[in-house]
């Protein structure tokens, strides 16, 4: 969400009225993938978890792409509903 056409197209808002926006959300992006890795490392040792989590990774980008592409209403109330940095998103706004 830190791209300000994605963040305009799901929020209805722009992310340049947010003081550091973009900063936030990419630290927050940046976060919930470094965290991410460590299911997939504890479940699988290092090398295969690492590749685990990039296979992943890929079926989650191109899910978000068709998503995005083709349901973007649904990508909306998935984001400012069910993720969390959609939550954080409404607090900043305020």
């Amino acid at each position: 969400m830190a791209n300000t056409k994605h963040f305009s197209a799901v929020t209805g808002k722009d992310l340049d009225d947010i003081a550091y926006g973009k900063i936030i959300f990419q630290v927050l992006g940046s976060s919930f993938l470094l965290v991410a890795t460590w299911p997939a490392i504890a479940g699988w040792e290092t090398e295969i978890g690492l590749v685990v989590w990039c296979g992943l990774m890929h079926v989650a980008a191109a899910m978000v792409s068709l998503f995005y592409t083709y349901l973007p209403g649904f990508v909306r109330v998935c984001w400012m509903w069910l993720m969390p940095g959609g939550l954080l998103q409404r607090a900043i706004a305020r």
